[in-house]
């Protein structure tokens, strides 16, 4: 029994020093590349990639342009002169398929405001046209527009244009707007009485 017992303590000393060799070369391979992780480490820069470097510059700049952007017009945006008129406004203010044909000038509507800004708006090949002072329709040049006419000029001949009643207009004498400033800002609203 004896030897026996010095086989197994031998038999668990050697298991003893395999499994101590076996941790060792792990611990030593685990420092290895602990040590490897570290000198790539030490020697990588961070930023010096050219196309991360290059993409979070031109970030930087659209961020940079939109943050410095400034909107502008030259044109009141609120200016009623200027304004696209929907379909039920044309039916208003006269507009039929009849008239497409037409060939005549029919001034439609003025707008006069407060401040003596003025538009007019004038009926002619089927279309609403709004114009100002300076403006050109059909050759002819508006040269002054009152509450209900508007004076037209061509070379030496004038025309003048007075409201007239449309066609199932709910206007007698046609359409009328009244532009005024809404507040101290310049904003402009319009009625039609």
């Amino acid at each position: 029994m004896n030897r026996r017992n010095e086989i197994l303590s031998s038999l668990l000393l050697l298991i003893i020093v395999v499994i101590i060799t076996v941790g060792g070369l792990q611990w030593y391979r685990v420092g290895k590349d602990i040590e490897e992780i570290r000198v790539r480490d030490a020697r990588m820069v961070i930023g010096t990639d050219e196309n991360l470097a290059e993409t979070v510059n031109l970030l930087e700049s659209e961020l940079q342009a939109r943050i410095e952007y400034q909107f502008d017009t030259k044109v009141d945006p609120l200016d009623l002169t200027r304004v696209i008129t929907s379909k039920a406004l044309l039916e208003k203010m006269g507009m039929d398929e009849f008239e497409r044909t037409k060939t005549t000038m029919r001034l439609a509507a003025t707008i006069v405001g407060a401040d003596n800004v003025a538009a007019i708006v004038i009926r002619y090949m089927g279309s609403n046209h709004v114009l100002r002072i300076g403006d050109k329709i059909a050759g002819w040049e508006v040269a002054e527009i009152g509450q209900k006419t508007v004076s037209l000029r061509k070379g030496s001949r004038t025309k003048k244009l007075v409201n007239e009643r449309a066609p199932e207009s709910v206007a007698d004498g046609g359409l009328q707007m009244s532009v005024s400033p809404a507040t101290t800002n310049g904003k402009y609203c319009a009625t039609v009485p």
